[in-house]
């Protein structure tokens, strides 16, 4: 994870897509540049694209706009959350509070839970009882919730980081809310 996030920042140092001010977008090389899905969403559906942009940029990114830590914060908030729900999972099984779960304690709660979440309760359990003892202390969950936090971290997110590469237009390390304003107006131009 570390690497991806280090490649990542190394490839965001450098323009992409550099152009002078008042330029057009050149479609064909964003295309060739974004990541296919990425390509198509803003193609197929500008203002949804516009709109997830502007919740990364603005959530994650300062004045100049998104850069590499802010990438790397995006990944870590979300990595956590994750870490979170798979953990809190585990503190509702523990019906007694000794910050263990027994299969008897976690099937008390899969009693209550619809059918998918059934098969995800149980499923995890398993998962996470590392030593098979039938009894999950906080040291598995925690090993649980990391695995699964590090496992989220799809392809998606990749292509995402990939697309802010390339849309950093003006080469200044930033993606900006108005360059990504720019490209969607040219697509929209275009359209």
């Amino acid at each position: 994870m570390f690497y991806r996030i280090l490649a990542l920042l190394c490839l965001l140092s450098r323009p992409a897509m550099a152009q002078q001010s008042g330029a057009l977008i050149d479609r064909d090389a964003m295309q060739t540049s974004l990541p296919n899905a990425t390509f198509k969403q803003l193609e197929n559906a500008p203002d949804i694209f516009m709109e997830q942009m502007a919740g990364l940029i603005l959530g994650y990114g300062g004045a100049k706009g998104l850069n590499g830590a802010g990438i790397a914060n995006y990944l870590a908030v979300n990595k956590a959350y994750i870490r979170a729900r798979e953990m809190r999972r585990f503190l509702v099984a523990d019906l007694n509070n000794d910050a263990q779960v027994t299969l008897d304690e976690m099937n008390i709660l899969i009693q209550t839970e619809n059918a998918r979440a059934r098969g995800r309760l149980l499923v995890g359990f398993y998962k996470a009882d590392i030593d098979g003892n039938g009894t999950v202390n906080m040291d598995e969950v925690r090993a649980f919730a990391e695995a699964r936090a590090v496992g989220a971290i799809t392809q998606n997110d990749a292509s995402l980081l990939e697309a802010l590469v390339s849309l950093d237009i003006n080469g200044d390390g930033y993606v900006s809310l108005d360059e990504i304003i720019q490209i969607v107006s040219a697509f929209q131009a275009d359209a």
